[in-house]
């Protein structure tokens, strides 16, 4: 049996699974509407598993910070990232706040 989530029930899931802090708002925010997107454009269910999510996405606050972390030759930009993993992002600047799937 599966239930939909708002983007409410969403966050109260995180809050619930102890892992309030692995997301900011807006990364929850992107994780949530990338996730329904998929599911919308795919015809597919998902299941809401915080942890699985937790362990396979990752909040960026900029590109500076996802260097940090990826030491990607010629990846500069979100727009490179993307060539190499799905990319959640409001207005694809490399200063503004993204979430990746991890690889």
């Amino acid at each position: 049996m599966k239930q939909d989530v708002n983007f409410n029930d969403f966050v109260k899931a995180f809050r619930m699974a102890g892992r309030e802090d692995q997301f900011s708002r807006e990364g929850l925010r992107l994780l949530y509407d990338g996730l329904a997107e998929y599911e919308n454009s795919a015809g597919v269910n998902l299941e809401l598993d915080v942890i699985a999510l937790c362990c396979e996405f990752a909040e960026y606050a900029d590109m500076e910070e996802f260097l940090d972390d990826y030491d990607l030759p010629g990846v500069l930009t979100l727009e490179d990232v993307a060539e190499h993993t799905i990319v959640f992002s409001r207005n694809w600047s490399d200063n503004e706040t993204f979430v990746i799937q991890n690889f």
